[in-house]
């Protein structure tokens, strides 16, 4: 969790965000939605991820719980339970990336590689539109994410380092991003920084920074 000692003033200082219209962006996320439900994986994934946050679609849904909830349902054996959780977090959002994971692991339990196959191809083209944004080295080739949460999805599900060992809030030529640093697998110190302009944007019009 971010100190929310000095962030409206710190808020200020960034005056470059990336959204969408609310109504351009709905368009988009319904659209690209039903494209994934088709089977289709071949558009945007970082307008995607874009406009569910734009359009409100990711919205205030928690989906931690469900998530608890299906490890439970799997540890109990309730395997079909279990995917109809991970359908839950995917029916919220297509384009969060844990509801696809978990229904991955469930389709694997169940015996049906072909659909475990499709949820990884899911999974697959949300992450490849994260690193193709960027190396994460710097400011200028940060990796571009939507939320916090993403990028802890990169850290924990893609990298497979966990946690990081700090993180900095930081406003570079007008831009806001987060510098983490990590440990690698090899436990080498290293630095990633993460564009973060879209979050920090909503928290603006949250706090009516965006209405001045």
């Amino acid at each position: 969790m971010r100190l929310l000692f000095g962030l409206a003033v710190w808020l200020g200082m960034a005056t470059t965000a990336f959204a969408l219209d609310n109504g351009a962006a709905r368009k988009i996320f319904d659209e690209d939605t039903k494209k994934v439900r088709s089977g289709d994986l071949l558009f945007d994934w970082k307008e995607y991820r874009l406009a569910a946050v734009s359009c409100g679609a990711a919205g205030d849904f928690d989906w931690h719980p469900v998530r608890n909830r299906f490890m439970q349902q799997m540890k109990d054996g309730d395997v079909q339970a279990a995917l109809k959780s991970a359908d839950q977090i995917k029916n919220h959002n297509m384009a969060e990336p844990e509801g696809h994971l978990l229904a991955m692991i469930a389709l694997q339990k169940m015996g049906r590689p072909q659909d475990a196959a499709f949820e990884r191809k899911v999974v697959d083209a949300f992450v490849q539109s994260i690193l193709t944004s960027g190396d994460g080295k710097s400011s200028k080739t940060a990796y571009f994410v939507v939320d916090e949460g993403e990028e802890y999805f990169l850290l924990n599900v893609v990298l497979g380092i966990g946690l990081p060992s700090s993180q900095s809030l930081m406003n570079v030529d007008g831009h806001s991003f987060d510098l983490l640093k990590i440990k690698d697998r090899e436990g080498k110190d290293q630095e990633l920084w993460f564009n973060v302009d879209t979050s920090m944007n909503a928290m603006r019009e949250a706090l009516g920074e965006g209405k001045k």
